[in-house]
């Protein structure tokens, strides 16, 4: 019986053209996990800081904030891969992926790097985000669409290869990629996406290996969830968040560390230093 799959997509998003060139068969050191966080405190003050400071802050920058400080306390986690080595980051820059609406149902997925985030306010990063993402889905930003053109023109057989070279030459030869669209570490010390407004409780989102993003935080949908408090079962906001992480830089003690102050700052934001 001849094969149903002869005929392939003609619009295939950038997106989708970069995770083919990225990914190849299953065999990544990844770790992954869950952790409920309790939302009961965090709304109202979502919405307190929002009103006040004339900005939508979102559990999206408050999580931005909060890697950031996590990072700041712990600057050994704060680290990239090169030539097989662990090097340390000199600042702490967290990029947010921003899904691009297009025509007919299609969407691309693009990002966002927030620079500074171990010290910037909640209602800064609400302000970096919006400003950079209106730029991103009206097609204005020119760093985007640069490294898009460049994209377009890598034949699909080729593009595990040459993604592969581009991070190579990018981080560990730290050869200058500007004029092709690629900024020096473009996607920073960490990475966080949020699959709630698309209705999804919950998702296990994969490193992308180029990226060489130690670890990766995903937010998902906000539901009312049973808890027990003092013995009790009570009703409560809740999110799932899930993480993955670099099994090669990361052990439990470490993703401990790091979910576990991530969680007590979301939780209880009106505690840290955020404003």
């Amino acid at each position: 019986m001849a094969r149903s799959f002869q005929h392939p997509l003609e619009k295939v998003s950038t997106w989708r053209r970069l995770a083919i060139g990225v990914w190849g068969p299953p065999a990544s050191p990844t770790a992954q996990g869950e952790r409920e966080i309790d939302l009961s405190k965090t709304l109202p003050w979502l919405e307190e800081v929002s009103e006040k400071h004339g900005v939508k802050v979102t559990i999206t920058h408050l999580f931005v904030a909060a890697v950031g400080r996590v990072l700041k306390k712990y600057p050994d986690y704060n680290v990239i891969l090169r030539r097989n080595r662990p090097f340390k980051r000199e600042t702490v820059d967290i990029f947010v992926q921003v899904a691009v609406k297009g025509s007919g149902g299609s969407a691309d997925l693009s990002g966002v790097k927030v620079k500074g985030a171990d010290t910037a306010s909640v209602v800064d990063i609400a302000n970096q985000i919006a400003s950079r993402a209106k730029s991103i889905r009206s097609g204005d930003d020119k760093e985007i669409e640069q490294a898009k053109s460049s994209l377009r023109f890598i034949p699909p057989a080729l593009a595990p290869i040459m993604m592969r070279a581009v991070s190579y030459l990018n981080y560990d030869i730290g050869l200058d990629m500007t004029k092709f669209g690629l900024k020096p570490d473009p996607f920073g010390s960490a990475m966080i996406t949020n699959v709630g407004g698309f209705d999804i409780p919950q998702a296990l989102v994969p490193l992308m290996p180029t990226s060489r993003v130690p670890f990766l935080f995903c937010l998902g949908q906000i539901h009312d969830r049973p808890r027990a408090v003092d013995g009790q079962v009570v009703v409560r906001p809740s999110l799932l968040l899930t993480g993955s992480f670099d099994h090669r830089l990361y052990d439990g003690y470490q993703i401990g560390h790091i979910t576990k102050m991530a969680d007590d700052i979301v939780s209880n934001p009106e505690q840290w230093d955020l404003l």
